[in-house]
């Protein structure tokens, strides 16, 4: 009798693999805190009081006379001018974490020049918040106190990316085009390094003493790669540079010790595909993930790590099903394989399929910067109705085809006899569903469970929801869909059904 007890091994894109505890599809579940259950995340809700105009695209965590606050970068309402928005740290006031009002601190505004909306930090050093603009100048603003548009003029750029402090030396590092700029405690120096101009910075993180260094190609045909910089060497003296394969390279991370590197083709002249590569020293990365087949790519450029994981934002149709939003890739454990989850949506249930801006975990929170279904800025957060975390949005898991199933039937013509599932009690606003599917056709469901019960649930089923027999097939794949139910195992059972074949 197949078991399914291992729930964290996350997507792969081979639906026949005989690996266990991976999944198809696996979206709005918590992977990483439970190896043997399957966790919903919770539901999330307007974070922006509607409001359009504020056009909010990332964010940071800074400091206004001395207090902690969550800031982020958004516009003059009516302009494409930066203007900076801000919440407390806090619950169970206004202006806060669980509701949707941002406030303002004075001083708050560019005077010109069209926002770069991905570069938004906070330097402790200075007690300032950075961000570019017009294409050419890193603005910079003490909030509350002042604004400087034109901190630092970096000439022309087309291309930057998101910088970050090294934890090394306390400096502040800035990608633009094929360069770094540098603030050392207010000192800058513009360019501190230069790369060869066949490339453009797309991501930078931390690697050890090193500044490791993403670039994608120019022009088509080039190989991503990342530089290793001892943030002192110049390009001719540089400690490394590492391939990482012909597509374009999005987002660098370290993971506990291992450069993660995210790359996709969308170009038109190549088919849509993901690849989740991995370096641990050698010459070059090694591909530990490839999704094909999809459509609609974007990956954004924000990144963000928490944990053993990084996050990022992604859009695509993704082994035949649509899903937009927060993406995760990392460990679940110190010896276990690397794992990609869907974690949110941007609307719980309505998969959106428009643009994609930046996101910020704070503990429990979660908030995503979007294009709605009516072209407009939005944002959602998680919902924590009266700081209770609510789960009304669906979280969906499907299996691979015949999984955990042995080796020598998986070819068999089988006839499905029954099914088990064990989940956590259910709530008064909790529902569970399970589906079957036969040889690739349609999902037919097999019960649907919303009582409420003080003890963990069994559900066993011989027949599907109408009253009808399981379909014959050689392959089976089961769906979950769950409102706030915490998964624990899935059973089934068949027969072999013999033929000449």
């Amino acid at each position: 009798m197949p078991t399914i007890n291992q729930w964290n091994k996350g997507i792969v894109n081979d639906p026949r693999t005989h690996l266990t505890g991976v999944s198809r599809m696996l979206s709005r579940f918590d992977i990483y805190s439970n190896s043997n259950q399957l966790v919903p995340n919770p539901s999330t809700e307007d974070g922006n009081n509607g409001d359009i105009a504020k056009k909010l695209t990332n964010f940071a965590i800074g400091d206004l006379g001395g207090t902690q606050k969550l800031f982020g970068l958004g516009v003059v309402s009516g302009t494409g001018k930066a203007s900076v928005y801000m919440k407390s740290l806090s619950q169970g006031a206004s202006q806060d974490l669980d509701d949707d009002v941002w406030g303002q601190p004075a001083n708050n505004d560019s005077s010109s020049g069209a926002v770069n909306p991905d570069l938004f930090i906070w330097y402790e050093r200075t007690g300032k918040l950075y961000g570019a603009r017009a294409g050419q100048y890193i603005w910079a603003t003490d909030p509350g106190a002042s604004w400087d548009d034109s901190e630092r003029d970096l000439g022309s750029f087309d291309n930057y990316a998101q910088g970050l402090v090294h934890s090394k030396d306390d400096i502040l590092y800035i990608p633009y085009d094929n360069k770094i700029a540098k603030n050392n405690n207010g000192s800058w120096t513009s360019p501190a390094l230069t790369l060869p101009e066949e490339f453009y910075i797309t991501s930078i993180c931390e690697y050890g003493n090193y500044l490791a260094i993403g670039v994608a190609p120019v022009t088509p045909g080039g190989k991503s790669k990342v530089y290793l910089w001892d943030r002192d060497a110049t390009l001719e003296t540089l400690s490394e540079s590492i391939d990482f394969g012909g597509m374009e390279l999005k987002i660098i991370e370290n993971i506990g010790g291992y450069l993660i590197g995210i790359s996709n083709s969308n170009k038109g002249y190549q088919p849509d595909e993901v690849v989740f590569s991995v370096y641990s020293g050698g010459t070059g990365a090694k591909e530990y993930l490839r999704l094909t087949g999809i459509n609609d790519l974007e990956i954004d450029k924000q990144k963000g790590k928490f944990g053993n994981k990084v996050f990022f934002l992604m859009k695509g149709t993704i082994n035949g099903t649509y899903r937009s939003g927060l993406w995760s890739f990392g460990k679940t454990g110190i010896n276990t394989p690397f794992t990609l989850a869907h974690e949110y949506s941007q609307e719980n249930d309505t998969e959106i399929q428009s643009g994609l801006y930046g996101f910020f975990i704070l503990g429990k929170y979660i908030f995503i910067s979007y294009v709605d279904s009516e072209g407009n800025h939005a944002i959602q957060k998680t919902d924590n109705d009266g700081n209770t975390l609510t789960y009304s949005a669906t979280s969906t898991w499907e299996t691979t085809l015949n999984p955990s199933m042995e080796i020598k039937d998986r070819g068999k013509n089988k006839q499905l006899k029954g099914t088990r599932l064990i989940f956590e009690p259910l709530q008064s606003s909790n529902e569970i569903k399970l589906y079957y599917r036969a040889d690739g056709g349609s999902w037919a469901e097999i019960f649907t469970e919303s009582n409420s019960s003080e003890s963990f649930q069994i559900i066993e089923k011989a027949k599907d929801v109408n009253g009808s027999n399981f379909s014959e097939a050689r392959e089976y794949d089961f769906k979950v869909e769950s409102k706030g139910v915490a998964l624990i195992e899935l059973f089934y059972t068949y027969d072999i059904i013999k033929t000449q074949l």
